[in-house]
C-alpha cells in the first residue's frame, strides 16, 4: 500500500466499547463540542522559545510531543525548526528518514488529523523529500486518537525505545466536565489520580504530559491557571512537587493568546522533570 493512501493510525489502547463509542462521537464533533481552541502563532513561537526548542540546538537529538495538535499550530512550527536544524547541520532530503522519531502529535478529531497530514506532506515535498518518504514521516509523526488513552507506538512506549519525550508542548482542550461523555469521564478518572473533584480536562493532560517526559525534559502548556489555586489542583500540585520543578509562569490575562475569545485565566506554565541525578 502506498504510504499516502494508508488509513490513519489509531492510537487507542484496548478500551471498552462504550468508551470507544464516546471517542468516535468526539472525533467527528465540532470545535466547540470537543473544546478546541487554537493558539495564535506568536504565542506558539514564544512557547517553543521558552522550551529551548530552537534551531540553535541540534533538534534531531530531541523528541517533541504535541498532545492535541488541532490545526497543527505547534506541530508545524516545531517541524519548521526541526527542518532548519537538520539542513543547517548537513542534513538533506535523502536522509530525512532519520527524523522519524523526533516528533509525535496526537489529535482526536479525524478531519483535523487528515488536514495536518496533508500540510506536513506538502511541506516536506517542497524541500525535495520524495512524497513516499514525506507520507511515511507524516503518518509516523501524527497519530489519530485520544492522547489520554493513546498507545503511541503500539507497545506502550511514548517513543521508540520508551525513552520519553524531551519536550511536550500544547494547548489542552477547554472542555468542561459536563460535556465529557460519562463512560469516557469514568475511564479518565480510573487512569489519572490527579483528575479529582471538579477538575477540568486539562488536569489529566498535565499529568500524562509530565509522566511522558524523559528525565530533564520540559513541558509547556497554555491553559487556565486555576489549578494553581483551587482545591481540585491539589493532586496535580503534589505530583509536580514530588519530581518536577516550575520553571516559568507567564500570566497572559492581559493579552488574547487564542484565535478566538475564550473566557478563561490563560497562562503559560513551563515545568521540567528532575534529572536522574536529582531524584
Amino acid at each position: 500500500m502506498d504510504y499516502a493512501e494508508r488509513p490513519p493510525r489509531d492510537a487507542l489502547t484496548l478500551v471498552r466499547p462504550e468508551v470507544r463509542e464516546a471517542l468516535e462521537g468526539l472525533s467527528r464533533a465540532g470545535a466547540e463540542d470537543r473544546g478546541a481552541v487554537f493558539t495564535r502563532p506568536e504565542v506558539v513561537r514564544r512557547m517553543l522559545d521558552w522550551l529551548g526548542y530552537t534551531p540553535e540546538h541540534d533538534l534531531r537529538g530531541f523528541r517533541l510531543l504535541e498532545p492535541c495538535f488541532g490545526g497543527g499550530e505547534f506541530l508545524l512550527e516545531a517541524l519548521e525548526r526541526l527542518l532548519e536544524a537538520h539542513f543547517d547541520r548537513g542534513g538533506n532530503a535523502r536522509n530525512a528518514d532519520g527524523l522519524e522519531d523526533c516528533l509525535r502529535g496526537v489529535e482526536l478529531h479525524r478531519e483535523s488529523h487528515g488536514q495536518v497530514i496533508h500540510k506536513v506532506i506538502n511541506r516536506l515535498a517542497k524541500l525535495g523529500i520524495t512524497r513516499r518518504l514525506a507520507a511515511h514521516l507524516a503518518h509516523t509523526w501524527l497519530v489519530q486518537g485520544d492522547f489520554l488513552l493513546a498507545d503511541f507506538d503500539g507497545n506502550g512506549s511514548p517513543a521508540r525505545g520508551g525513552a520519553g519525550f524531551t519536550h511536550v508542548v500544547g494547548n489542552p482542550p477547554y472542555l468542561r466536565l459536563e460535556r465529557v461523555p460519562p463512560a469516557l469521564l469514568a475511564e479518565y478518572r480510573r487512569r489519572y489520580p490527579t483528575f479529582r473533584h471538579r477538575a477540568d480536562l486539562y488536569v489529566p493532560f498535565f499529568e500524562r504530559g509530565l509522566r511522558l517526559l524523559a528525565p530533564g525534559g520540559r513541558l509547556a502548556y497554555l491553559c487556565t491557571d486555576r489549578w494553581m489555586k483551587n482545591r481540585y489542583g491539589q493532586p496535580l500540585r503534589r505530583l509536580i512537587a514530588e519530581g518536577y520543578r516550575l520553571e516559568r509562569y507567564a500570566d497572559l490575562k492581559g493579552e488574547q493568546p487564542f484565535q478566538r475569545a475564550v473566557s478563561a485565566y490563560p497562562a503559560v506554565t513551563v515545568i521540567a522533570r528532575a534529572t536522574l541525578a536529582a531524584l
